[in-house]
């Protein structure tokens, strides 16, 4: 992905616009979160609907959303992984439960302290890293 400094950090909308294209092909599957919108996050979404040059998107609110693997994410994804080493499968179970467990300022403080030079118009720089 090509991401680029925005007011809440690295900003690309190709996320959110391959995001939708799985949820169409029935690969990926949301439903409504039942955690607190974060106000980073509306902020993401208003802006990548407002540079998104599709009209498919008819949803104008912001609702925090979960995603997971749909039947036919759950069937690709399980040939991919059988072709995984031992080692890989350890690595990607134990990358996978941090981010799962993770809370988003915690993922947003390692971006923000990793990649410094995608920070530079962040609004929140301050909040996130604290100083």
């Amino acid at each position: 992905y090509e991401f680029f400094p925005w007011h809440f950090g690295p900003f690309s909308k190709q996320v959110y616009d391959d995001i939708n294209f799985f949820i169409m092909r029935r690969f990926i599957k949301e439903t409504d979160s039942t955690e607190e919108v974060l106000p980073e996050s509306a902020a993401e979404w208003e802006h990548w609907l407002s540079a998104s040059s599709s009209e498919d998107y008819s949803i104008k609110d912001y609702s925090e959303e979960t995603y997971q693997l749909d039947t036919r994410g759950v069937e690709y994804a399980s040939n991919l992984y059988g072709l995984l080493s031992k080692n890989q499968k350890e690595l990607l179970r134990s990358f996978k439960h941090k981010l799962n467990e993770a809370p988003l300022r915690s993922i947003l403080q390692y971006v923000y302290k990793t990649y410094p030079d995608q920070i530079d118009r962040s609004i929140i720089r301050e909040e996130i890293l604290g100083d």
